[in-house]
């Protein structure tokens, strides 16, 4: 194996914390990858990577290496793109994921122009609520609300969606008063959660200037918002929702806002890249268009 092969195997593997997965990605055998660290290790005298059973983590030596070696495959991506005119041209395919409304509200209905005006970019889309790891999963950009927990990630911050806190008037008339958040804890909150066993999402207001975050629970939750917007309209309770999701039902008085005197959060929306390397054309053409055309 060539030195440059050696550097690729030794990069991914950084990148996906596993000869294993490095192997496949690469499409060669577990054992292939290994010797090919082991070469590289042995040809530079120092050791790259701490291996466990469990873990696979780089040394002090061994991360300065990856930023050199990162650089070096990026620049060569970049002189051979530019000589095949793929900088120009975007071409390939792209896997981008979103949440599953947001997917349903925003990306759907946009690919068939983004695909007419790209017709060498194929998609695979990816719709789910559970964020993944995008290195791990191959995944080139992903549309993701809120905070980041993920610093490695590369951001492109697209804006923020409004939030509201609202019920239909048939619950509110029979239910006790609610003008203050503490009067939650009366209320049949319907919740929405990261996934099953999960600690609820936090319902986020501004109070005197600074913004607050109510822990709140209830009998009814769901990691999905189209479910949280149907328990909502069927008079099940309280729910905290993008405005966009009810703007409808706001406007025809089928649901009504609460707590008008405390400002909701708006969340944030961005597009985000895998960590340690340069964004191809073709993705680079998607995000673009996605900038250009999300109205959040």
């Amino acid at each position: 194996m060539d030195q440059l092969s050696s550097l690729s195997v030794f990069v991914r593997t950084v990148e996906l914390g596993s000869l294993t997965a490095a192997a496949q990605r690469l499409g060669m055998t577990p054992s292939g990858a290994g010797k090919a660290i082991t070469r590289l290790e042995q040809r530079l005298g120092v050791r790259l990577l701490h291996r466990t059973t469990r873990k696979l983590t780089t040394t002090i030596e061994g991360a300065e290496y990856y930023q050199r070696c990162r650089s070096i495959l990026d620049q060569l991506d970049d002189a051979e793109a530019l000589v095949s005119g793929a900088q120009r041209r975007p071409r390939g395919r792209v896997v981008v994921e979103a949440p599953l409304v947001l997917g349903r509200q925003w990306l759907l209905p946009l690919l068939p122009t983004f695909l007419a005006a790209q017709p060498e970019v194929a998609l695979t889309v990816l719709l789910r609520d559970q964020p993944v790891d995008l290195l791990h999963e191959g995944v080139d950009v992903a549309i993701r609300t809120g905070r980041l927990t993920d610093s490695s990630l590369r951001v492109r911050r697209l804006g923020a969606r409004a939030w509201v806190i609202c019920a239909t008037p048939g619950y509110l008339a029979n239910a006790p008063a609610l003008v203050q958040p503490s009067q939650l804890s009366d209320h049949a909150c319907l919740v929405y959660t990261g996934g099953a066993g999960q600690r609820p999402r936090p319902w986020r207001i501004q109070r005197d200037g600074r913004e607050v975050e109510i822990m709140v629970d209830g009998r009814l939750q769901s990691n999905n918002l189209d479910a949280l917007v149907g328990f909502v309209r069927a008079g099940l309770g309280v729910a905290s929702l993008p405005r966009s999701l009810v703007e409808i039902d706001l406007a025809e008085g089928r649901l009504r806002c609460v707590l008008d005197d405390f400002k909701t959060v708006p969340g944030a929306v961005s597009l985000v890249f895998p960590p340690g390397r340069r964004t191809p054309a073709r993705v680079r053409s998607l995000a673009d268009f996605l900038a250009a055309n999300i109205d959040v």
